[in-house]
């Protein structure tokens, strides 16, 4: 009963390696509980990946489709992992192994080295991509996780969620799109060769980043794989899920005595800043200064959750900010009431630190640059670009104070050009700082953006 059991409550990893039925298991690289469970291991003495699916007709098709899959694969001469034995064990469970290949996932190969590389894979991957959809075969489930460099070149992984046949050139260039829209996008080539026969590509880009991040930010507020939901008397929340236990055991303490007990960093009506001597996290608190602003904190989101959202997309695009740990609300009588943001601590200098009359390092003015770069391709706001809320750290820029962070706002110019004219007001007019990064922000091209500024 031991895979059944595994199949069930899943596997704790220092348990392993274990042996049942033959298979012997060293990893798990995935658990959907009681449906399946995918596997690194050996079936006799081979090094395989095996997937378990769940005993029954509905993991019985399952195992169908995912051969199916692999055997249409393999003959549009599309490189996949070999199926090594499909069998139903005593158990009821129902076996898949495969061979293991060697190599690494999209994910990762196309994350390493410098910003040349990682263009240059990620060039490969997607003129491979349209190979494989010009041999009939279209990966509907198009995340780089389902994609393996080894040796050999590229192999198509997950093949249950693979379609067969010539795909249509709509809906070829939004599966490219929407493989592309995962990686960072100051990351991505010039691609236009591999969408040639599919005609102009950037629209179907912008519409796949904008329902990829839609997503992601929806799930930061909802428990899944990433993210908790947790809720303790008054206060609950959304945090890491890998952080849960600290955050309850910072909840435990008590949320007032942290604050008074702790490193003051800001005293002051609206909020009240803090890093924790215990965690290291710097805790913000949103404050009620009155009975009029408690009732106007009832609608729409708060500052806390606006901050969350904005640290957790940021770092999906590239940009540095402190790794968002939780965020909470307090709510009495069912109406809200104070919220805090919790972030690791960030350790760096704000730019309002730097010499007017001196020009910033170059590493910083290229960090700028990016971050100009991506505001203006993707159209998000931070919404308060005063110096002290940028941080400059080993050489790379860091945003914080993510409040009022707004990551589609309806007029993205009009949001654009009103961040830029805050930054630049950090520093006088014609001085040799402000104008050093005028002339950078331009020659990366933003100029048309920078009009009127």
């Amino acid at each position: 009963m031991a895979l059944l059991q595994y199949l069930q409550h899943g596997i704790d990893e220092k348990d392993l390696p274990q042996t049942a039925a033959g298979l012997t298991i060293t990893a798990v690289l995935r658990w959907l509980p009681g449906s399946r469970l995918v596997v690194d291991g050996y079936w006799n003495g081979q090094p395989v990946v095996a997937k378990l699916f769940c005993p029954g007709s509905k993991g019985k098709r399952a195992q169908r489709k995912e051969v199916r899959g692999l055997q249409a694969i393999a003959k549009c001469n599309v490189h996949c992992p070999a199926i090594k034995d499909v069998l139903t064990l005593d158990e009821g469970i129902h076996l898949l192994v495969m061979e293991k290949l060697e190599g690494e996932t999209a994910l990762r190969y196309c994350l390493q080295g410098s910003r040349a590389q990682r263009r240059s894979r990620i060039h490969r991957l997607a003129c491979w991509v349209r190979e494989v959809q010009q041999k009939g075969v279209v990966q509907t489930d198009i995340h780089p996780g389902n994609f393996f460099f080894t040796a050999g070149g590229w192999a198509l992984l997950d093949a249950a969620e693979c379609r067969f046949g010539s795909p249509t050139p709509v809906r070829a260039k939004a599966n490219l799109a929407a493989l592309l829209a995962q990686f960072p996008p100051l990351d991505l080539p010039d691609v236009r060769d591999c969408f040639a026969e599919l005609g102009e590509y950037q629209g179907a880009l912008r519409v796949a980043r904008r329902r990829r991040y839609q997503m992601i930010l929806k799930k930061a507020l909802r428990p899944c794989t990433e993210f908790a939901a947790f809720r303790q008397g008054d206060v609950r929340g959304m945090c890491r899920r890998e952080l849960l236990p600290q955050v309850e055991a910072l909840l435990a303490r008590g949320l007032d005595d942290v604050m008074q007990t702790t490193d003051s960093l800001k005293l002051g009506g609206a909020s009240t800043v803090v890093r924790d001597g215990q965690s290291g996290w710097v805790i913000k608190r949103y404050n009620i200064k009155s009975f009029v602003h408690r009732i106007k904190r009832q609608w729409g989101a708060t500052r806390a959750q606006k901050a969350w959202l904005g640290g957790v997309f940021l770092r999906e695009v590239g940009v540095q900010t402190p790794l968002p740990v939780a965020y909470l609300e307090e709510r009495r009588h069912g109406l809200r009431h104070r919220a805090w943001i919790i972030n690791a601590y960030q350790s760096g200098r704000g730019l309002d630190e730097l010499s007017p009359e001196q020009a910033p390092p170059e590493p910083v003015v290229l960090s700028l640059q990016d971050y100009f770069l991506l505001m203006a391709q993707l159209g998000f706001q931070h919404g308060d670009m005063k110096s002290t809320n940028i941080l400059v750290c080993n050489d790379r820029i860091s945003v914080i104070d993510l409040d009022a962070f707004n990551p589609f706002p309806r007029d993205p110019e009009a949001s654009y050009r009103k961040d830029y004219n805050r930054f630049m007001r950090n520093w006088p007019k014609g001085s040799v700082l402000r104008t050093s990064l005028e002339r950078a922000i331009a020659e990366a091209g933003l100029s048309d953006h920078n009009q009127g500024v």
